[in-house]
Order: structure tokens, then C-alpha cells, then sequence
């Protein structure tokens, strides 16, 4: 039987490729991310799926090293 990743998870995905956007491709996207309201949105997910900031920002850093 084969896992599915779900809906949080590819949130997760989605939320780490727009940070990499927009600290190279779309600047405005880093106002939205780094806001009041955007960071804690971030906050609740990554604790709803087990994920710590530390491990968010060390999957950017894989994804703009490449």
C-alpha cells in the first residue's frame, strides 16, 4: 500500500518553494511571508504536521544550494 502525502504536507512543499521565490524571483511575496499574520499561519501548520522552523529553513537552504 502506497502512503499519500496529505493536504498539510504539500502545503508545507508550497510554502517552502514561495519562501525561495521570493528571497530570489519575487521580492514582494516577502512582505506577505514575513508579516504578522503570514508567520504565524506558517507557525500553525509546521506544528500541525511535526515540523520544526529549524528543519523549514534547512529544506530552503537544500533548495536554493541546488
Amino acid at each position: 500500500m502506497c502512503n499519500i502525502v496529505q493536504d498539510a504536507q504539500w502545503q508545507v512543499v508550497v510554502l517552502v518553494l514561495m519562501k525561495a521565490l521570493s528571497l530570489h524571483r519575487i521580492p514582494a511575496l516577502q512582505d506577505t511571508l514575513e508579516s504578522r499574520h503570514g508567520l504565524a499561519a506558517l507557525d500553525k501548520l509546521l506544528k500541525s504536521q511535526e515540523f520544526s522552523s529549524e528543519m523549514f529553513d534547512a529544506l530552503l537552504e537544500v533548495l536554493l544550494e541546488g
